[in-house]
């Protein structure tokens, strides 16, 4: 989105959801929407408008960092049959650093079809 001002200088698009509802959101292909403590930019998942929670790699397949808490997430990733298929992958964190500019995290690789998610995550770098 050319010319618009993202958060956290901006306000956040889309509509205003509850931390649940945009958690669910967002892993079922969301692209906007916030909360009060979360907001979605295209595939990334934010906390704090400013820290990436989760990067969505393709249907129900997502990195998900594991040193920051976030507990709608985890809570609805449980909901909606992910699980997890790889901890700390080594492309995980490239694909933070080419994404978000972030490559101090941890992340974990998490889907609901187990097969697939290798090959997201590597056609994702």
């Amino acid at each position: 989105m050319p010319g618009v001002v993202r958060p956290p200088y901006g306000a956040p698009t889309g509509p205003l959801l509850t931390d649940t509802e945009l958690a669910a959101a967002y892993l079922a292909g969301a692209r906007t929407g916030h909360s009060e403590s979360l907001h979605v930019e295209e595939d990334v998942l934010l906390a704090d408008r400013m820290m990436p929670v989760a990067i969505r790699l393709g249907p129900d397949t997502a990195i998900i960092r594991t040193d920051v808490d976030c507990p709608a997430l985890a809570h609805v990733a449980g909901e909606r049959g992910l699980v997890l298929v790889a901890r700390e992958p080594p492309l995980a964190t490239v694909v933070a650093l080419q994404r978000v500019g972030h490559s101090a995290a941890l992340w974990d690789l998490w889907a609901t079809d187990t097969r697939t998610a290798a090959s997201l995550l590597a056609a994702a770098t």
